[in-house]
């Protein structure tokens, strides 16, 4: 199922794009590869949203007939003729329909002009340090109430609102902004109020499930946090600064506590040789699950709006463990052959030629992406943390981010020398002059890793 969703990634596309931190920059940088179960969660919970807020736009509709055409006994005649219909489905009696149908018309026309009229108004203010005060609780309220009405006549096919209620339609654009907000803020509303997240035992199956929640959230908050509900505050619609606060604090606990598992297993494998054969996981299953958790932290900072400075000693970590890892593995295989090479007699083993230095810059160029788009990731992530290099007076935690920086740069080292290898192996055997696609494809790899 990961290398499912990994298969259509793409690679990075430019140091402008990547270093971007707004939600469509990161839209752009750190493809969303999506597998088909959480693509269809997404839709359908974008599709009953969407459904929701548009809900009075449906049945806001052209009539066949202009407005005055409906006479008071035509719209009494129609609407009898509609609850006839809706009770063979409804398993409700006409009378009980029209009943149910006038309560919700007048409901609805004293909430639209009341939640219209607040917006603006200085009573949306709230009290600082308080978790959705009552006025926005009482407004939000109002507005999910008006959006339940909404739903309702569009389940029963109600097509006379335009002539019940004729004023509606100049207010649609407004409140089906206002219908959105209250949906995002009920939804962060329940998700501090409840306990945290508690993730699968499997380390493939919390980055799955990590994955999942980030990608919900930030299908439904869009850029709401990163932008501090700018986009609510110019509809005029009340903000609670303090829920906002609180859902990044939540977001961010949750990230941190995946980023923890995953650097605990590479450190747990850095102590001890023993603990290869105690994890559940293999090397390349842990490297996927390293590349995944980071890109979906970045997708978490992304949405939160800024960098993390608590998140640095793990991300870090990670990210050089990984890397050093890859790159060990590269140096490994080289010494085999190279040694390999010795003993059959090769007069040229440092220098690879042929198929061989075409499959090496293959390899390379595999290697290189991946590296650079973890790069990429941790740069997002890390952006505003100042990382600590003077080992003299920092903490612990600095201490691994230091080390970390170290082992990083050391592996990105060793990697430039293979590059550099590789290149020196294309111009002597003469194949700069009339360049293949493996080196034009390996070319570009070596100028985005410079680059970057």
């Amino acid at each position: 199922a990961r290398e499912k969703m990994r298969a259509g990634e793409s690679g990075i596309r430019g140091e402008n794009q990547t270093m971007g931190h707004s939600q469509s920059s990161m839209d752009t940088d750190i493809f969303d590869s999506i597998s088909p179960l959480r693509m269809a969660a997404n839709g359908r919970a974008s599709a009953n949203i969407e459904a929701a807020e548009n809900s009075f736009a449906t049945l806001l509709k052209p009539l066949p007939l202009a407005l005055d055409a409906y006479s008071d006994e035509k719209v009494r005649f129609e609407i009898q003729e509609w609850a006839q219909s809706q009770a063979q489905t409804t398993q409700q009696s006409p009378e009980e329909l029209v009943e149910a149908l006038n309560q919700r018309v007048s409901r609805l026309k004293d909430l639209v002009p009341a939640i219209l009229e607040s917006l603006g108004s200085d009573s949306r203010l709230h009290t600082a340090g308080t978790l959705h005060s009552d006025v926005l609780r009482d407004f939000y309220c109002a507005a999910l109430e008006m959006a339940a009405i909404g739903d309702w006549l569009c389940q029963r096919q109600f097509h006379l609102l335009p002539v019940v209620f004729p004023t509606l339609h100049r207010s649609i654009p407004q409140l089906k902004g206002i219908v959105h907000v209250s949906r995002v803020s009920e939804d962060m509303y329940e998700l501090v109020q409840q306990q945290p997240i508690q993730f699968s035992t499997s380390l493939c199956e919390m980055s799955i499930e990590y994955e999942e929640f980030i990608y919900v959230k930030r299908a439904l908050y869009n850029d709401m946090l990163c932008q501090d509900g700018l986009s609510w505050k110019a509809m005029g619609v009340p903000i609670d600064a303090v829920l906002l606060t609180r859902v990044r604090q939540r977001l961010c606990d949750t990230t941190e506590q995946c980023l923890t598992r995953v650097a605990c297993v590479y450190e747990r494998r850095a102590r001890s040789a023993s603990a290869y054969d105690k994890e559940d996981i293999s090397t390349d299953s842990l490297l996927n699950i390293s590349h995944q958790v980071l890109h979906t932290a970045a997708l978490c900072v992304s949405l939160c709006g800024n960098g993390y400075t608590k998140f640095t000693p793990h991300v870090m970590y990670i990210a050089a463990e990984s890397i050093s890892w890859t790159t060990n593995k590269i140096l490994t295989r080289d010494s085999t052959n190279n040694s390999a090479d010795s003993h059959a007699g090769s007069k040229q083993s440092a220098l690879l030629h042929g198929k061989k230095l075409d499959s090496r810059a293959r390899r390379l160029v595999q290697v290189g992406e991946s590296m650079l788009k973890l790069l990429a990731y941790v740069r997002v992530i890390v952006a505003t943390a100042v990382v600590p290099l003077d080992t003299a007076h920092i903490g612990q935690a600095d201490l691994t981010t230091a080390g970390a920086c170290e082992t990083l740069s050391t592996s990105l080292v060793d990697f430039s020398w293979m590059l550099a290898e590789t290149m020196t192996a294309y111009r002597v055997s003469g194949k700069l002059a009339h360049p293949s696609g493996n080196f034009l494809m390996y070319a570009e790899l070596v100028v985005k890793y410079a680059k970057r």
